[in-house]
């Protein structure tokens, strides 16, 4: 079902008493609604219509979970502020901690009212008023548009990653240009990454480091990046048992330099 108004949303939960609660509040506002209750009709969705605001069930049926999804939609270059908001079946802090770790905005536990909906729409508008261009990092000092053709690269020459994983990633994202511009938007969204969960380890924030090392492991494990996935996953049960990970970090550093070299020179 469609509203011809300004915002568009994407409304992806097979349960349709959510589907209604979401709907009746956001006819509410001034936004287009578009509806999934399969993660791949989400992610085909989301490319064609390139919402701003996704309401996603963080176990949403299909090949894929929510929290996978949203840490997909999330390293994409998209041309505006995508405000992601999952959908929990219960208030865990296992849960909340995934949904953050993910790079969600806001999450909403089940079952949910209107006035919850309509809040979060008054968060969306607030921080889509602050957000602002992420920093140009690359050698090139250029991101590429969703219009970017790149020059044809066979995975299997993409070292620090996963052949299979990268064509995987093309299966969901429909094309290689996009998983190009993804690889990208991961270099770009975690430059730094390993200095930040050394200081964070060091000033003993751990939680902090741990959620760092959390969002790390999952999207290179989305980009087919399994060693600096595995690594980061191996340093992640750590952090709470260990009083030096400096030598594992060190591991992680060349980890993380390796696919940073490769998408640099190669795109």
């Amino acid at each position: 079902m469609i509203h011809t108004k300004l915002r568009k949303v994407l409304v992806a939960d097979e349960n349709t008493s959510v589907q209604t609660t979401l709907r009746l509040a956001l006819e509410q506002q001034d936004v287009e609604i578009f509806e999934a209750q399969q993660a791949l009709d989400a992610l085909e969705l989301f490319n064609d219509k390139l919402p701003e605001i996704v309401f996603l069930d963080s176990m949403i049926e299909g090949e894929i979970d929510g929290i996978t999804l949203c840490q997909l939609i999330k390293s994409m270059k998209l041309p505006h502020y995508c405000f992601v908001v999952l959908l929990l079946s219960k208030a865990s802090t296992q849960n909340i901690d995934a949904c953050f770790a993910a790079g969600a905005d806001h999450y909403l536990v089940k079952p949910f009212n209107a006035p919850d909906v309509i809040n979060t729409i008054a968060e969306y508008n607030q921080k889509a008023q602050q957000s602002t261009p992420l920093p140009d990092t690359l050698e090139n000092k250029s991101i590429p548009t969703q219009e970017t053709h790149f020059a044809p690269v066979p995975y299997e020459s993409l070292t620090g990653f996963d052949t299979a994983g990268l064509h995987n990633l093309e299966f969901m994202l429909g094309s290689k240009d996009k998983v190009f511009d993804t690889l990208k938007n991961f270099i770009i969204d975690f430059d730094g990454i390993i200095d930040e969960i050394k200081a964070s380890f060091h000033a003993q924030q751990k939680e902090v480091a741990r959620r760092k090392l959390h969002s790390l492991k999952g999207t290179a494990a989305i980009v087919g990046a399994n060693t600096l996935s595995i690594l980061a996953a191996e340093i992640e049960a750590q952090v709470f048992v260990s009083e030096n990970i400096d030598q594992q970090l060190t591991g992680l550093d060349i980890a993380w330099q390796t696919v940073n070299n490769t998408v640099s020179t190669m795109f």
